[in-house]
């Protein structure tokens, strides 16, 4: 189980809560979910999270990756528009770090 404040991810059932409660993910926001956290308080880089996630091979438009961010941000998120975990860091890419 990883965690970081109130948010659990269990990678042997995907499972993710916070504050104990459930959220239903998709894959692709599994994927990002557990990429993050395997790295907590680290700013990953645009480049590295679409790789990390859709493979070395991504060839497409780098906006996919501001969809799911936001997709996440909606599921993980108390305040989606004011993210307490999931913090943009402009031009460099995101990082995953409690308030």
């Amino acid at each position: 189980v990883l965690s970081i404040g109130d948010l659990e991810l269990n990678q042997a059932n995907h499972d993710v809560r916070r504050g104990g409660r459930s959220i239903q993910l998709s894959n692709k926001e599994y994927q990002l979910l557990l990429f993050l956290m395997r790295s907590p308080n680290k700013v990953q880089s645009r480049l590295e999270i679409l790789h990390g996630v859709w493979g070395e091979s991504f060839y497409g438009d780098d906006n996919l990756l501001d969809v799911y961010i936001r997709y996440l941000r909606q599921k993980i998120e108390r305040d989606p528009k004011n993210p307490g975990y999931l913090k943009t860091i402009r031009g460099i890419g995101y990082v995953l770090e409690p308030d």
